[in-house]
């Protein structure tokens, strides 16, 4: 069974991948582009002589403690009543090393009044990285103005999945930061080029891919500046890991086609 898609069958596939293969569309069963296109992307001829470190950020499900300086971490908002839950976030600012930098993730579990809310209470916060997709949908041109005239951090992450592409965004007049997940998007090399002429406002995220999918992810993080949000703690001592997807920070590329191809006997 494909993993996702319970309903169909691997022999489902086989037909439309041949096709494919061949030169041919996918036609029916589109959630496996971006696999397919995967495959063919050049990353794959990366040298592993010459690695590129890449820093991700660190999910936080509490209020914990950080000592670590220089951390760039992750904690999800729109959780419980605004006002407890700014006044929290806010104390929690208050007490992290000064170098800390934070991405709040709202999820689409804010509205447009709430969004000013955090706005007016993290305005210019050094601490705050960006407020992560806070609206449901496709922006309108009340977000986009606000974020362009208020020089706000947000970023969009399942506005672009919406729109099928992160050029799309770009051509709203989106200024903001882009969440991009090649794993949900048709084209890896488009993907790629996009960051490339991006590099300062593209963030490289992770929809808990095999090891086969994070390694390709990986190689796709040296192309930002930014640090990714990759963090694959939740699969952490899972026999069918590959150690190196376990490093902090990453050396990338990770793991060798000779690796991975050990890895996929083992499946």
């Amino acid at each position: 069974i494909v993993t996702g898609f319970s309903k169909h069958t691997l022999g489902d596939l086989i037909d439309e991948a041949k096709a494919w293969v061949l030169g041919g569309r996918i036609e029916r069963y589109k959630f496996i582009q971006p696999a397919l296109s995967c495959l063919k992307s050049d990353l794959w001829n990366q040298d592993l002589n010459h690695q590129t470190e890449v820093r991700y950020a660190k999910m936080f499900q509490d209020f914990g403690e950080i000592n670590e300086p220089n951390q760039t971490i992750k904690k999800k908002i729109g959780l419980e009543d605004i006002k407890i839950e700014i006044k929290k976030i806010t104390s929690w600012f208050d007490k992290m090393p000064v170098s800390t930098r934070v991405r709040l993730d709202a999820n689409e579990s804010l509205n447009y009044e709430k969004l000013l809310r955090w706005m007016d209470a993290l305005y210019e916060n050094p601490k705050l990285d960006f407020i992560e997709q806070p609206l449901s949908g496709i922006p309108d041109d009340k977000l986009l103005k606000l974020v362009e005239e208020n020089d706000f951090p947000v970023a969009l992450d399942e506005s672009i999945f919406a729109l099928g592409k992160p050029s799309k965004l770009l051509d709203m007049g989106w200024s903001g930061f882009f969440v991009l997940k090649p794993s949900l998007l048709e084209d890896w090399d488009e993907t790629i080029d996009f960051i490339k002429h991006n590099v300062n406002k593209s963030v490289v995220s992770t929809v808990y891919e095999s090891p086969f999918g994070f390694e390709a992810l990986l190689r796709v993080c040296r192309f930002s500046n930014l640090v990714s949000g990759v963090d694959r703690s939740i699969f952490f001592g899972n026999a069918l890991e590959i150690e190196s997807h376990h490093s902090d920070p990453f050396l990338v590329p990770s793991a060798s086609i000779e690796e991975l191809e050990i890895l996929w006997d083992k499946f």
